[in-house]
């Protein structure tokens, strides 16, 4: 029986992968979901017998290694430990490949993704069973399937290997679907009712005004959010904009450390991360670039929030030597940093002044009269570590 809750899911992607056209989609669907739903039924046997009744099991198959004192075997070990991960792992499986047979039902490859999807679970299985670190170490080819899996349905486009492994399985469903071997990827129905919250717009407002960016390949590809901030100073703000992108995002936070500066010295760290490309995203790339050029939107007055101001302010404010607040648009040409102006005087009656940095890089201040009025408006949705670009008083 222990034997077969290992090979059974193996069984299933072998069946699948080699005779997917004889058996067809449904026998195709049939075989792996079967194979998944006793193996987990024989996982709660196992997991009675020895993790509540106290009989560990121990199976060896054959000698792997036999080198002078180096000797490795070929075993899996089944302790109250390994039988409660076969759980959670076999069950939350069994119900992937179900909720799969609707997901996946229009796709022409049908049978290799279940081939696929079978194959992970058994190297999880032997991950969790190996009875020693190279048999656990071959069950770390899961990442490897994980990694054609998620390259199987698009979500591979444009992210790197290692945050394809941090996404997870649960990904499988946030992405696109395979397609026939040549032609282009289109968008899925599931990626196509993705949209905004009122929060999430402001919030892309305010930052896309700042240093956010959006990312887009081609114009018949979809769009993504890259956030970035310096590490450790802002990592906490950071954490904050991930937290209100959770569903939309494939990878957690990463930090970057950058080459020393050539100038100073120094080395300057960031941390960042990305949501997935959606369709919700391009029309704020429409709006906001032209090629590959941040603009304001001539409608930003219309745009600009309460919310979207104190993101603006978080992600890209500082404070100046007087106690004024600065807003660093010096990317911005003159016409875009007025209307930015106007924009602050029409929407919140603050009223602000230009910084000439350098040669066409302007800036504006906030003045410390116009403090209170600002502090009335933006406070409510001001991280506490950005707090001190508003007014050393709130600290």
């Amino acid at each position: 029986m222990y034997l077969s809750i290992l090979f059974l899911p193996l069984l299933g992607s072998v069946v699948s992968g080699l005779l997917g056209r004889k058996i067809g989609v449904t026998g195709s669907h049939i075989i792996t979901c079967s194979s998944l739903g006793f193996t987990s039924v024989m996982a709660a046997i196992a997991f009675y017998e020895v993790g509540i009744c106290g009989s560990p099991v121990s199976i060896y198959l054959t000698s792997w290694i036999d080198s002078e004192l180096m000797s490795i075997s070929w075993g899996f070990l089944f302790d109250s430990l390994t039988v409660s991960m076969l759980i959670p792992v076999l069950f939350v499986s069994t119900l992937v490949h179900i909720y799969s047979i609707s997901y996946m039902g229009e796709d022409p490859h049908n049978q290799r993704f279940f081939s696929y999807l079978s194959l992970f679970t058994f190297f999880m299985l032997v991950l969790v069973t190996g009875d020693s670190y190279l048999t656990m170490f071959i069950g770390r080819d899961e990442n490897f399937i994980l990694y054609i899996l998620l390259s199987f349905l698009g979500i591979c486009d444009g992210a790197t290997l290692q945050e394809s492994f941090l996404a997870g399985p649960i990904l499988l469903y946030a992405g696109k679907k395979g397609s026939e071997y040549g032609k282009p990827r289109q968008t899925t129905p599931l990626k196509l009712g993705v949209g905004l919250s009122s929060e999430q717009t402001d919030i892309l407002i305010g930052t896309l005004l700042g240093d956010s960016r959006l990312e887009r390949v081609k114009s018949s590809h979809n769009s993504r959010v890259r956030f970035e901030q310096a590490f450790p100073n802002h990592a906490s703000y950071l954490t904050f904009l991930y937290c209100h992108y959770l569903n939309l995002v494939g990878s957690h936070p990463k930090v970057v450390i950058r080459k020393p500066d050539i100038r100073t010295g120094k080395v300057y760290s960031q941390i960042r991360f990305a949501t997935l490309a959606f369709p919700c995203f391009n029309v704020f790339h429409d709006m906001f670039y032209e090629g590959n050029t941040k603009i304001v939107p001539a409608n930003i007055a219309s745009l600009l929030t309460p919310r979207a101001l104190a993101f603006w302010i978080m992600d890209d404010g500082g404070k100046g030597s007087y106690n004024e607040t600065i807003l660093h648009t010096n990317s911005y040409t003159l016409e875009e940093v007025k209307l930015l102006q106007k924009a602050l005087m029409g929407n919140f009656n603050i009223e602000t002044r230009l910084i000439l940095k350098r040669e066409n890089q302007w800036l504006i201040c906030i003045p410390v009269k116009q403090q209170p009025i600002l502090r009335a408006i933006v406070t409510p949705y001001m991280h506490s570590s950005m707090l001190y670009k508003i007014s050393s008083s709130l600290i």
